[in-house]
């Protein structure tokens, strides 16, 4: 909430309050109207000091709750190499059991291929329900000694590749506090900061990590029940 804002826009209605009932002091005696504008002018006086005590009162009363959810809301700005800015959000509490990471796989397959297993990206060697471009395929399979006959993501079964996205994911949590935003900011740029060169941005149209990760934790923060 800006409660300095608001003070201003409290004092701007009093002003026009004071305009509106003071509007009539030149009008002629004989109306009667002069008159009761003096009545209701001596009656605004101290308005103002009254206004500004209850305002600085309200705003000294509330001004701790409002640092506190701003400072807890407090995105954490990164800088790319390509010399964007973003935003990315601030951690929140991971779930580092089996159903977390099956959570945050959901929301990644959601995010990168509509949950189709069979996806290919038609600009780069992405692949799959995850997207795993071949040369990151080929590296963790051989990392994990998981699935390492099948030459991309595409041409392994859905478990497999379900199989190799979770040992990714746990590998992100744990290097980075079990920060769940992290995992797509790491997805889409390799980097838990969302570094992007000009190139990567020009490939993927301009998608920032701010954007995706954003996109993201829509997702994963909708989903609900077990996975």
């Amino acid at each position: 909430m800006d409660y300095s804002r608001n003070y201003k826009t409290a004092s701007s209605v009093a002003d026009r309050i004071r305009e509106a009932a003071t509007a009539g002091s030149t009008v002629r005696s004989g109306t009667g109207l002069a008159s009761r504008v003096a009545v209701t002018e001596q009656k605004l006086v101290g308005f103002d000091e009254i206004l500004s005590q209850y305002m600085n009162s309200t705003r000294e009363f509330f001004a701790p709750v409002a640092a506190k959810r701003q400072e807890s809301q407090a995105p954490a700005a990164s800088t790319s190499v390509s010399g964007q800015s973003a935003a990315l959000s601030s951690p929140i509490s991971a779930e580092v059991g089996d159903k977390g990471v099956r959570r945050i796989l959901a929301a990644l397959k959601s995010k990168e291929s509509s949950e189709n297993y069979n996806a290919k990206n038609t600009a780069s060697s992405a692949s799959g329900g995850y997207q795993f471009i071949d040369s990151t395929w080929n590296s963790l399979t051989s990392k994990y000694g998981i699935g390492t006959e099948y030459k991309n993501a595409k041409q392994a079964p859905a478990a497999v590749q379900d199989q190799v996205a979770a040992k990714y994911v746990q590998d992100i949590l744990a290097e980075n506090n079990n920060d769940v935003t992290k995992v797509p900011v790491v997805w889409y740029t390799g980097n838990a900061a969302g570094s992007m060169s000009e190139e990567a941005l020009a490939v993927n149209k301009g998608l920032t990590a701010e954007r995706y990760q954003s996109d993201y934790m829509r997702r994963y923060n909708a989903m609900s029940g077990d996975y």
